[in-house]
């Protein structure tokens, strides 16, 4: 996995927010999924997920899901999250588990997957601390396809509303080249590679941002600023 995206996966999803509630048997699995212990939470989950009567079974299938990441069985893993996706489309535990499935094809560079996964919802009904995540995937894929028009309003959106984003530096570098392939003298394109910069000079989006900086003023003959 490039290094740039290991910081930037959505480990708040995995942790204690939408704790399973009920009796007994719950709140063990969730407390053991809560502290990495995700064989044993595994086990828990699925005796759970066996109950016909149990009221929050996308939790379950999602800390399932989760569960089996956490043991590095990928395989399993994207099954168990395409089963939420199909069985609970519409609930907040099947937008995330389509943000793992994208995910997880983007870090294989599979770009028509995760178009396929995230484009299929609306934006607005992607959850708030997802939804920067979810246009990154999704305009970065679309980029990667060569479908630059429909990736850069994806870009803005997500600039325009998340702008203080783990993603939005990579966000204004990837929108700058758009606009660079589009119009070389753009002045936008200075303006998005400061933004960069000055948010972070010395980690990896800074220091690729400044480069990018001085080679643009360069070719622009700026070489004073260069």
């Amino acid at each position: 996995m490039h290094p740039r995206w290991a910081v930037l996966l959505l480990v708040a999803w995995s942790g204690t927010a939408g704790a399973v509630s009920g009796p007994d048997p719950q709140r063990l699995a969730d407390g053991l999924f809560a502290r990495g212990m995700y064989e044993l939470a595994l086990r828990e989950y699925q005796t759970l997920a066996d109950q016909p009567a149990l009221t929050n079974r996308e939790v379950v299938l999602y800390r399932m899901a989760e569960s089996l990441r956490g043991l590095g069985r990928a395989e399993q893993a994207e099954a168990a999250y395409a089963r939420v996706v199909a069985e609970f489309p519409a609930s907040r535990y099947g937008q995330r588990a389509a943000l793992r499935q994208a995910e997880t094809a983007f870090q294989a560079g599979r770009w028509e997957d995760v178009v396929r996964v995230l484009s299929g919802r609306p934006e607005s009904e992607v959850e708030a601390d997802g939804r920067a995540a979810w246009r990154y995937f999704l305009a970065h894929a679309e980029r990667q396809r060569g479908r630059g028009a429909q990736a850069e309003p994806i870009y803005r959106r997500l600039l325009k509303n998340d702008g203080d984003s783990p993603y939005a530096p990579f966000a204004r570098l990837e929108l700058a080249e758009l606009v660079k392939a589009r119009q070389p003298d753009a002045p936008e394109i200075r303006t998005l590679l400061q933004e960069v910069v000055q948010a972070g000079a010395t980690n990896a989006s800074g220091r690729q941002a400044a480069l990018h900086l001085a080679g643009h003023l360069f070719e622009q003959k700026d070489y004073a600023a260069s």
